[in-house]
């Protein structure tokens, strides 16, 4: 089956699910969503279950995403409302990874993002969720690497863990706890960096941005 009836198939069972990508092969998404195929059947890929996407051999496969109207500002995949969710040992291009709601929790392990996000738009956005990112590389993207805030209908607070991974060449900037661009304030958030290189990037390494409404703050 592809990539996307996979994921549809995981959503309509309880439980946690796996699915392996076959090593070395390239996996399409077509984005932005079409109102002609309803049900995710188009646009990013909903991850809404406990799920882990992985490749089975030594060589990562990709998901990359393909769209006419600027792939690079529309999401990838999101996991919303969705407990658990592991990516492991997989390349992601053109699209932004995308953990929503507080039920979220989103590992990236030995995974690599590049020519993802653009302009404000993050490679990896963790909304009002929970970020584990370990020993992957996040470089090369045409906006931040990372964006932690919190947010959603109650402004859920968020957090981020990344540990011994890269981060180079990243448009935006390294890593962006909270947000300067919402008004009013987007709940707090907190990260965690340990055994990091973040360096090269058009812009600081790491931002930390609090409001009267809302805290953001970093341990390095």
């Amino acid at each position: 089956c592809t990539l996307r009836e996979a994921v549809l198939a995981a959503n309509g069972h309880p439980g946690r699910d796996t699915i392996k990508l076959k090593s070395r092969r390239g996996y399409k998404v077509t984005i932005p969503n079409s109102p002609s195929q309803p049900g995710g059947r188009s646009g990013a890929l909903l991850v809404s279950g406990p799920t882990t996407i992985k490749t089975a051999g030594r060589r990562p496969a990709t998901i990359e995403g393909v769209g006419a109207l600027g792939p690079q500002s529309v999401e990838l995949l999101t996991a919303e409302n969705a407990g658990r969710v592991t990516i492991s040992h997989v390349q992601l291009k053109r699209g932004i990874l995308c953990a929503a709601a507080q039920q979220t929790t989103l590992r990236l392990e030995h995974v690599s993002a590049s020519q993802c996000g653009a302009a404000f738009f993050p490679a990896v956005w963790i909304l009002g969720a929970t970020g584990v990112i370990s020993h992957s590389s996040i470089s090369s993207n045409d906006g931040p690497g990372i964006l932690a805030m919190g947010g959603g209908p109650n402004l859920q607070p968020s957090s981020l863990t990344l540990t011994n991974s890269t981060m180079k060449g990243d448009l935006a900037g390294g890593v962006q706890v909270g947000s300067p661009t919402v008004a009013g304030g987007t709940g707090s958030v907190q990260a965690t960096l340990r055994g990091d290189v973040i360096e090269g990037s058009h812009g600081p390494g790491v931002e930390v941005y609090g409001t009267s409404a809302s805290s953001a703050t970093a341990s390095i």
